[in-house]
C-alpha cells in the first residue's frame, strides 16, 4: 500500500506559523522514498517535518527498527562482565550507591554500603552506577508504578522490574509492543493520543527518545499528567532543537531522522509545553550524554553514508565537539544534543 500523507503548517506546542529551515530532506537513515521539509516556529523554536506519513502509514518506516529485532541472548555478555578487571570493586561502589544514595537494597550489603548516601552524591559514581538509566533512575518506592511510553521490546522496563517496581508500558507498534508482552510485562498497544490510560495510578512517567515521535505531544504531556498520582513525576530525554550539532551539521544532523521524527523540542518550546499540560514544577536543561554518537553518525550522513542503523565510525573532531558541549552545558548555555526534562504534578492539582 502507498503511504500517505499530509500536510502540517502550525506548530505542535504554541500554534505560530512556521518557516522552512531546510527544504527536501531525504530519509538518510533508511532510504525510503519521499523529500520532507523541515520547519521552525518563530515563536518557541520547535522544528516539525512537512509532509508527514498519515498515523496509518508511518509504521513502514519502522521495520528495520532495532525494535522489532527479537532479543538477543545474554550469556555472552554475561561472560564478557565477569572478566572485567576489578569488576568486584566496580559492583560494590555500583551497589553502595545504589543502596546509600537511591534506596535499593535487593543485593548482600557490604561496609560500603553505609558510604552509599555520600558516594553517590559524586557524579561520576552516580553515573557509574546508573548506567544509561541515569535520571530515569528515581528513589526507590517499595510498591511503587513506572509506565514507559514508547517501551518499545521492554528493555528498559525489565531492568526496572528487577530492581522492584510495578511496570507498564505504551507502545503503539504491535511487533515490538508484542515481544514486550511476552516478556510478562503489561502494555497498551495504542498511540498515546489514543490510549486510555489509568488517572493517578503511576508514580513515574517516562519518555525516553518517543516525544519526537508523536504528532500531538501538547495531548501526550496532558494524558501523562493525567495518569500520574499527585508528587510523581515525568522524566524526558528527546533531541535538541537548539544543539550545537543541529547548527553544525544542518540536515544531515542525524535526530531530524525523517520522517520517523515528527517534532523536536528546543529548551523553550519544552517548558511551554510541559507548563502548558498542568505540571507546576518544571525543570529543562540540555546535556551531552549523546554528543560523540551523534557527531560520529551526523558527519557520516554528511559524508554520503546510509546507516540502516548501523554505528557510525569514530568521525575526527569528535572529542573537541564532546568538550565544547559539555563545557557548554556547565555554564548553562543550550547547546546539549539532548534535553533532559523533569516535570512533577504538584499535589492538589488535576
Amino acid at each position: 500500500m502507498e503511504p500517505r500523507f499530509e500536510e502540517v503548517d502550525r506548530c505542535a506546542v504554541c500554534g505560530g506559523s512556521g518557516s522552512t529551515l531546510f527544504g527536501g530532506v531525504h530519509d538518510f537513515m533508511c532510504g525510503h522514498p519521499g523529500t520532507f521539509n523541515i520547519m521552525e516556529c518563530g515563536e518557541c523554536g520547535f522544528c516539525w517535518i512537512t509532509p508527514r506519513p498519515d498515523s496509518k502509514s508511518i509504521g513502514e518506516y519502522y521495520r528495520t527498527c532495532v525494535t522489532h529485532q527479537p532479543l538477543a541472548g545474554t550469556a555472552a555478555a554475561a561472560e564478557g562482565r565477569t572478566s572485567r578487571p576489578f569488576s568486584a570493586l566496580r559492583d560494590a561502589l555500583r551497589n553502595a550507591v545504589m543502596c546509600g544514595y537511591y534506596g535499593y537494597t535487593g543485593h548482600r550489603c557490604t561496609p560500603l554500603c553505609r558510604l552509599g548516601k555520600w558516594l553517590g552524591m559524586l557524579s561520576p559514581l552516580r553515573a557509574r552506577a546508573t548506567g544509561d538509566m541515569r535520571e530515569l533512575l528515581p528513589p526507590n518506592r517499595p510498591g511503587g508504578a513506572i509506565l514507559d511510553i514508547g517501551c518499545g521490546r521492554g528493555d528498559l522496563l525489565e531492568r526496572f522490574r528487577g530492581l522492584g517496581w510495578r511496570v507498564c508500558g505504551l507502545e503503539p507498534d504491535a511487533v515490538p509492543a508484542g515481544i514486550a508482552s511476552e516478556r510478562g510485562i503489561r502494555v497498551f498497544n495504542a498511540s498515546v493520543e489514543e490510549a486510555s490510560l489509568p488517572e493517578g495510578e503511576f508514580d513515574q512517567v517516562m519518555l525516553n527518545h518517543a516525544i519526537e515521535h508523536i504528532y500531538n505531544p501538547s495531548l501526550a504531556f496532558k494524558k501523562c499528567f493525567d495518569c500520574l498520582k499527585p508528587g510523581g513525576r515525568l522524566v524526558l530525554y528527546t533531541p535538541n532543537a537548539a544543539s550545537l550539532g543541529r547548527k553544525l551539521f544542518g540536515s544531515y544532523w542525524l535526530p531530524f531522522d525523517p520522517p520517523r521524527h515528527a517534532g523536536l523540542f528546543s529548551p523553550e518550546a519544552m517548558r511551554r509545553a510541559l507548563s502548558g499540560a498542568g505540571f507546576g514544577k518544571v525543570s529543562v536543561r540540555t546535556v551531552a550524554y549523546q554528543a560523540r554518537l551523534y557527531f560520529d553518525s551526523s558527519s557520516a550522513l554528511k559524508a554520503g553514508m546510509r546507516l540502516h542503523g548501523a554505528s557510525a565510525p569514530f568521525a575526527s573532531g569528535r572529542f573537541l565537539f564532546y568538550a565544547a558541549e559539555r563545557a557548554a552545558c556547565a555554564a548553562g548555555i543550550g547547546w546539549g544534543e539532548e534535553i533532559l526534562a523533569v516535570a512533577v504534578k504538584q499535589p492538589g492539582l488535576g
